[in-house]
C-alpha cells in the first residue's frame, strides 16, 4: 500500500509521485522491507528494482508524424463490463497489454483478465487501482515479463514503440484527448496500439464500448502531456524494446 501524511519542509508524497517545492540537486533513496505478519517467510518477496522517472526536460516543439504506419492487434477490454468500472481504467489497460503478450509469446499463462489485475493492484490507502507504481509492479510480477513506469520526451519515442511491436499503456486527460477542457481528477490510462496512415494515434480505450479508438493527434500529445508523458512499458523478458 502506499503512505500517507509524506510530507516535510522539502515537499511531499502525492500517492506514487514525490512534488517538491524546489528543484533538488540529488537525492537518497531508503527502501525499508516490512512482512505483513510474523508468519511471512523471511526474504520472500524479494526487491528486484528501485527505479526513479524525473521530470527535467526542457519543452519541445509538435514534431510531424515520423513514423511507421501501424496497428498491433492488443486484445480489447472494456472497464465498463466489470462491477464498478468506472475507475478500473488503468488494471485493464494492464491486462490488455499482459494479453498481447501472452499472444505472441503463445504463453496463456501470462494473460491475466482484469479482476485478477485488479486485485493485484489495489491500493488500500489510495483506495483505487491507478497507483502506476503498482500496475507495473504486478505485471512485471508475471513469470517473464519486465515493467516499469516511465516518462517519455514525445511522440517520437511512442512512434519508434509502435514501428518495433510494443504497445504502450499512456496516462492522460480523458477530456483533453477528445478535444474538450480538462476537468477535475480526469486522469485515464488508454493503450497506444498505433498510428494509422495520417500520423494520428489508434488506441484501445478500456473507457469506451468500442475500445478501439483513433484520436486527434494534437489532443492526444496535449491529454498526454498533464502526466508529463507518463507511460507503462511492459515487454517481455528476452525482448529488446527501443526504449533501452
Amino acid at each position: 500500500m502506499s503512505v500517507k501524511g509524506q510530507r516535510d519542509d522539502h515537499g511531499r508524497v502525492d500517492t506514487d509521485t514525490l512534488v517538491l517545492r524546489r528543484p533538488a540537486s540529488g537525492f537518497t533513496a531508503r527502501v525499508v522491507a516490512t512482512p505483513r505478519s510474523r508468519s511471512s517467510v523471511p526474504g520472500s518477496p524479494g526487491l528486484v528494482a528501485v527505479a526513479l522517472s524525473l521530470m527535467s526536460r526542457p519543452e519541445r516543439a509538435p514534431a510531424p508524424f515520423g513514423g511507421v504506419p501501424r496497428v498491433i492487434e492488443v486484445p480489447r477490454r472494456a472497464q465498463m463490463a466489470y462491477p464498478n468500472g468506472g475507475v478500473l481504467c488503468s488494471p485493464t489497460a494492464t491486462s490488455m497489454v499482459l494479453g498481447h503478450w501472452a499472444r505472441v509469446l503463445r504463453t496463456p499463462f501470462v494473460d491475466r483478465d482484469m479482476p485478477l489485475v485488479q486485485r493485484g493492484v489495489y491500493d488500500a490507502v489510495y483506495r483505487g487501482c491507478g497507483n502506476w507504481s503498482f500496475n507495473a509492479a504486478y505485471a512485471g510480477s508475471v513469470p517473464g515479463i519486465h515493467a516499469v513506469v516511465g516518462r517519455f520526451n514525445g511522440l517520437e519515442d511512442l512512434e519508434r514503440c509502435i514501428a518495433a511491436g510494443f504497445p504502450v499503456v499512456c496516462s492522460v486527460s480523458s477530456t483533453v484527448i477528445k478535444g474538450q477542457p480538462p476537468e477535475p481528477n480526469d486522469g485515464h490510462l488508454v493503450v497506444l496500439v498505433g498510428f494509422d496512415e495520417g500520423g494520428q494515434p489508434v488506441f484501445n480505450d478500456p473507457g469506451r464500448n468500442v475500445v478501439r479508438m483513433t484520436y486527434e493527434r494534437e489532443h492526444f500529445r496535449k491529454a498526454w502531456a498533464t502526466s508529463d508523458n507518463t507511460v507503462y512499458l511492459i515487454w517481455p523478458i528476452g525482448y529488446t524494446p527501443p526504449w533501452l
